[in-house]
């Protein structure tokens, strides 16, 4: 508690591991040696860059000179498991890809394959059918 013309001060905010306040702006004043802040002054605490707050991120200074707040610490974020997300999805597309050039390639064999068994069946039928007309034909011409 620091008591400076009858009104109390408070002396330097709490730290929080990874955070920091705007106090110079919100009611600082110095007396060489210290930071004062003045009653009723509420410090707003936010994280580095790559943390995020959880918890409450404000400290009050109170009369008789002393802090309230912040409860909060700051927490990592994750940006690694978001690029890993994102690559997996970049990956999953990848596959589909493949996948979907896997499918077309395996539809054009079994065209190809229907196709030849088709025309070979046309073949096979109309060398059946040519074959079966001449022996009639030379059954026939045998008769006269």
């Amino acid at each position: 508690m620091m008591r400076t013309r009858n009104s109390a001060k408070c002396g330097d905010p709490p730290d929080v591991e990874k955070a920091s306040h705007g106090g110079s702006a919100a009611g600082y004043r110095g007396d060489g040696r210290r930071r004062l802040y003045d009653l009723g002054v509420e410090l707003v605490y936010s994280c580095e860059a790559g943390y995020y707050v959880r918890g409450f991120n404000r400290a009050t200074c109170m009369a008789e000179g002393r802090w309230v707040g912040p409860r909060m610490t700051c927490k990592r974020t994750y940006h690694h498991r978001h690029r890993h997300r994102h690559r997996h999805c970049h990956c999953c597309h990848r596959h589909r890809r493949r996948f979907s050039i896997v499918i077309v390639i395996v539809i054009v064999i079994v065209i190809v394959i229907v196709v030849i068994v088709i025309v070979d069946v046309l073949v096979l039928s109309s060398s059946l059918s040519s074959s079966s007309s001449s022996s009639l034909l030379s059954s026939s011409s045998s008769s006269f």
